[in-house]
């Protein structure tokens, strides 16, 4: 981050408006400098925020429900086990007889990503509560008929290979 730029909306919050300057100029051109040191001190005073905020406020009212709900949804993320299921998908799909690993990566590369794209399109048009709900209990059916088959297997060394 050594040639990384100070934010200048962060500059102007904390009170280097001449340093902010220089950097817009540097970014932007001379032609934006005051409209955006405008805009960057005009926001800074309605967000109600200040630099002397504390890390621990985000486990007091009002931020205390959304700390934990955050949280959790990493946590239950983490649990799902996706990242196994991503690393192990190239062996997984070896063992059911797919000859290219990389093809077999390639192909959950990008269901993974059409997966992203359709999350931004419906996250607008059905709101995040909804499709969170969805998409848990889409996983957890998914992880249900993962674990019938694996447990009443029709070939018997696929469901070792699996399993291990």
């Amino acid at each position: 981050m050594q040639f990384a730029v100070d934010s200048p909306r962060w500059l102007c919050k904390a009170g280097r408006v001449d340093d902010a300057k220089t950097v817009v100029h540097e970014l932007w051109g001379a032609s934006e400098v005051e409209r955006a040191i405008e805009e960057f001190q005009s926001v800074s005073k309605s967000d109600g925020s200040d630099l002397d905020s504390r890390w621990s406020e985000i486990l007091e009212k009002p931020h205390s429900r959304v700390t934990f709900i955050g949280g959790a949804l990493f946590v239950l993320q983490q649990f799902a086990g996706i990242n196994g299921v991503l690393y192990f998908s190239s062996l997984t799909f070896q063992d059911v007889g797919v000859r290219s690993s990389a093809l077999a990566s390639l192909f959950v590369g990008l269901t993974n990503f059409a997966g992203a794209l359709c999350a931004l399109y419906l996250i607008d048009r059905q709101g995040r509560q909804r499709l969170l709900i969805g998409s848990y209990l889409g996983m957890s059916i998914s992880m249900f008929l993962v674990v019938c088959a694996i447990s009443f297997p029709l070939d018997e060394q696929l469901s070792n290979n699996l399993s291990y």
